[in-house]
C-alpha cells in the first residue's frame, strides 16, 4: 500500500491535532470539563471572599461563577452522549476488523451470515456513506489493451478461441441475452492519505479505468476456473495468475481485466425492499433446474464508459442511477415511474471469484410498492426482471435475515454481489451491532403468500 504525505494545505496545526485527539477519546472530554469545573470552583471559593464589591477583581470572579453554569451544561451533554460515542467507536473498530478479516478469510462473515469470495475495501457506517470516510478520485479513462504487457494476458485470446462459440450457443439455447458491449476495467488503484475538513486522516482511492469488452470478460475473469488447453496441457486462468490479489491495489498486477460492477438496493416509500427475479443472463440468472427457490437480485448493472459525472470522469453513482432507470423506470424524467428521494454509497468491495471491484448503493424511492409494480412494464430493461418481490426492510423481519443467511425457503440471492450489496444496505440503515445480533437470532415464521404464485 502506497502512502503519500498530505499536501501543505491539509497540514494540521496544533489546535486541529488537539481537537482530533479529543474526538478520538470520548472519555477525555467529560474528564477535562470536570477538571476545569473543579479548578474554577476552587478558585472562585478562594478569591470571592478576598475581593471587594464593585472592584474589577470581583467582576472577574462573578464572571467565573457564571461560566460554571455553562460548564455544568457542557458536562451534562458530554455525559449523555458518552455512551453513544463509545458505541460508535466500538462499532467502528468492529467494522474495521471485519473488513480486514475478509481479506484473510476470503469471505465476509457477520454473525450467522457468510458471503463467499467477497472482501471489503471500505464499509460505510450507520447512516454514514463510505464516501464520507474516504475520498474516491477517478482518473481519465484509458483506451483498451492496458494489460497486454502481461505474458498471461495472451491466454484471453486462447480462451476466446476455445470458449466463445460454446458460450454463445449455450446462451442461445437457454434464451440468455448476450452482447459484446463496452465495459470498464479498473486497471489501477492507489491508496494515499489526506486530511478532510475536520482534520481527520482518511484514505484516498485514486482509480484509473480503461475500456474493455464484455466478451473479454466472459473469456477471462468471469470464468477463471473454467478449463482450457494450453500447449496440450489442461489449465485454468486462475492458475496463471502469478500474484493473486491480497488488497485492492493488487488489481494492477492482474493479467486479466477487473470489470467494475455497481449494485443498488432500492427501498420503496412504504419501507419495502425491492427484489427482482432476474431474466437469464450470462452471469446472473436462475440457478440450476433442481433449485426450487427463485433467484432474486437487487438492481445491478456493469459500469460502462458513458457513466460519467459532472467533471467528465467515471462515476459509479451514475451507473447506479442508470440501472434504476433502465430496470425499474426510476429517474427524474417526465415519463418515469418515480424518483430517488435519497441515495448513499454504502460500500466498496472486491469479488475474489471473478476479480471484480464493485460499488454498493442504497436508494430510497418516492413511490410505494404498488405504484412500482404497476409501472414496471414501462422500464427500458423490464425484460431483465421477470417478477418483483417486496420484503419489509427491517432487521427484525425474519425474511431479511433468512435471505442474508441463505436460509430463506422460497428465495435465494442470485449472486454473491447481490448478497454483499444487500448487506451493505443493512449495515448503513441499521448499524453493525443491530445486524450482528439479528443475524445470530433464531428465525421466526416466514409466510409463503407472495411466493406461492
Amino acid at each position: 500500500m502506497s502512502v503519500e504525505s498530505p499536501t501543505p494545505p491539509l497540514k494540521r496545526n496544533p489546535i486541529q491535532r488537539t481537537i482530533a485527539w479529543l474526538r478520538s477519546y470520548a472519555l477525555i472530554r467529560p474528564i477535562i470539563l470536570l477538571l476545569v469545573f473543579l479548578a474554577i470552583t476552587t478558585l472562585t471559593i478562594y478569591f470571592y471572599p478576598i475581593t471587594k464589591e464593585g472592584t474589577y477583581a470581583r467582576e472577574v470572579v462573578v464572571a467565573a461563577i457564571g461560566s460554571l453554569i455553562t460548564i455544568i451544561g457542557a458536562i451534562g451533554v458530554a455525559i449523555v452522549t458518552f455512551p453513544q460515542q463509545i458505541r460508535a467507536q466500538r462499532e467502528n473498530r468492529k467494522i474495521q476488523h471485519m473488513d480486514e478479516e475478509s481479506w484473510n478469510k476470503r469471505h465476509l462473515t457477520v454473525g450467522g451470515m457468510v458471503i463467499d469470495d467477497i472482501v471489503v475495501v471500505k464499509s460505510g457506517r450507520e447512516k454514514t456513506p463510505w464516501t464520507d470516510l474516504a475520498v474516491m478520485e477517478w482518473q481519465p479513462t484509458l483506451p483498451v489493451g492496458k494489460r497486454d504487457n502481461f505474458s498471461s494476458h495472451k491466454l484471453v485470446d486462447t480462451a476466446r478461441e476455445q470458449w466463445l462459440g460454446d458460450i454463445e450457443r449455450d446462451c442461445k439455447n437457454k434464451g440468455i441475452a448476450l452482447s459484446d458491449d463496452a465495459c470498464v476495467d479498473m486497471v489501477d488503484i492507489t491508496i494515499s492519505y489526506v486530511h478532510n475538513k475536520s482534520g481527520r486522516r482518511i484514505p484516498k482511492y485514486t482509480i484509473t479505468p480503461a475500456i474493455e469488452s464484455y466478451y473479454n470478460f466472459l473469456c477471462s475473469t468471469a470464468n477463471l476456473d473454467r478449463k482450457l488447453i494450453v500447449d496440450g496441457q489442461e489449465t485454468t486462468l486462475r492458475e496463471n495468475v502469478a500474484h493473486p490479489p491480497t488488497d485492492i491495489e493488487s488489481v494492477r498486477e492482474l493479467p486479466f481485466m477487473t470489470k467494475v460492477g455497481v449494485g443498488t438496493v432500492a427501498i420503496t416509500s412504504d419501507g419495502f425492499l425491492v427484489l427482482g427475479v432476474r431474466g437469464r443472463t450470462a452471469i446472473a440468472g436462475q440457478f440450476e433446474y433442481d433449485e426450487i427457490r427463485k433467484a432474486v437480485h437487487i438492481v445491478a448493472e456493469g459500469m460502462i464508459p458513458e457513466d460519467r459525472g459532472v467533471g467528465g470522469t467515471i462515476d459509479p453513482q451514475k451507473t447506479s442511477s442508470r440501472a434504476l432507470e433502465e430496470e425499474l423506470g426510476i429517474s427524474s424524467g417526465k415519463d418515469a415511474i418515480g424518483e430517488v428521494k435519497e441515495t448513499a454509497a454504502t460500500g466498496f468491495f472486491f469479488d475474489q471469484l471473478r476479480y471484480q471491484p464493485c460499488f454498493a448503493y442504497i436508494a430510497h424511492l418516492d413511490v410505494d410498492r404498488d405504484q412500482l409494480q404497476a409501472g414496471l412494464g414501462s422500464a427500458q430493461d423490464s425484460w431483465e426482471v421477470e417478477k418483483l418481490f417486496f420484503m419489509r426492510f427491517d432487521p427484525n423481519n425474519a425474511e431479511v435475515i433468512a435471505l442474508l443467511r441463505h436460509e430463506h425457503p422460497y428465495l435465494k440471492l442470485a449472486s454473491n454481489h447481490a448478497h454483499a450489496v444487500l448487506w451493505f444496505a443493512c449495515l448503513y440503515q441499521f448499524g453493525y451491532f443491530k445486524m450482528r445480533d439479528c443475524l445470530n437470532t433464531p428465525l421466526g415464521r416466514i409466510d409463503n403468500g407472495q411466493y406461492s404464485l
